[in-house]
């Protein structure tokens, strides 16, 4: 086991999110730069983008980068920077909606899909999609989306949620997406489940798609759903906010 440290100007960085392509690991640091590590030796070279960058996603030669401005509050970010790998410069930046966040690219790099998550007042979540070949950003009709988790096949499966005129949340309902030809395909649970206070989603290696549910007060629970869309498992996960990792 060996450890990574990151510094700029002396201090240390903090890590947020990170990709791989060929052989090299891409990180996001919160500090406004993005870090390519050499696992060979664990150096870490640094470049800038833009202020409190969080996801990031690998498409083709280049990496796209969501700077949310998180610590600007109420004036959240509204760009994504493009990271060629070659280089490792920022060559330019795209402007999207508000608080950009998680980042997922099909396997070709045609198209980045984009949760952004709104200034959490009349701006909501909202999900985007970038045509890689120049750059032109497109709206998708998912309302209230919470998450988004990539799965095989370039399958995205978004969680959705909200809140009644009374401010009590809604049962998930997730979809999935065909990312590939940037199609909706439907709700993806196929058994009537409910799933109370959704807000995270994780696809697996083995195909299981993992939902997280949490009203913020009481312990979660975690559902469990196979490829076909029906529960294949649930439980208490005996703490707070579980968060169903990407």
């Amino acid at each position: 086991k060996s450890q990574v440290n990151a510094t700029h100007g002396g201090s240390p960085l903090s890590p947020r999110a990170f990709a791989a392509a060929g052989n090299k690991v891409y990180v996001t640091y919160y500090e406004g730069f993005v870090g390519e590590i050499n696992p060979d030796n664990y150096s870490v070279r640094l470049t800038a983008v833009g202020e409190n960058p969080d996801g990031i996603a690998v498409a083709g030669d280049n990496l796209y980068v969501a700077n949310s401005g998180g610590m600007s509050y109420p004036n959240y970010g509204t760009t994504l920077s493009v990271v060629s790998i070659s280089d490792f410069v920022q060559t330019s930046t795209i402007t999207v909606h508000d608080n950009p966040a998680i980042l997922c690219s099909t396997s070709d790099g045609s198209y980045v899909y984009l949760m952004s998550y709104g200034n959490y007042a009349d701006k909501p979540a909202k999900i985007q999609v970038i045509h890689t070949a120049d750059n032109s950003v497109s709206d998708l009709d998912y309302a209230s989306p919470s998450d988004i988790a990539k799965g095989a096949d370039n399958k995205l499966y978004i969680l959705c949620g909200g809140y009644d005129e009374n401010l009590a949340p809604l049962p998930g309902t997730v979809y999935r997406h065909d990312m590939s030809t940037n199609t909706k395909e439907g709700e993806f649970v196929t058994d009537n489940t409910t799933m109370p206070n959704a807000y995270s989603i994780s696809v697996a290696r083995d195909g299981y798609i993992y939902v997280g549910c949490s009203d913020y007060v009481s312990t979660g629970d975690v559902y469990v759903f196979n490829s076909e869309g029906k529960l294949h498992d649930s439980f208490d996960c005996m703490g707070i906010n579980p968060i169903v990792v990407h």
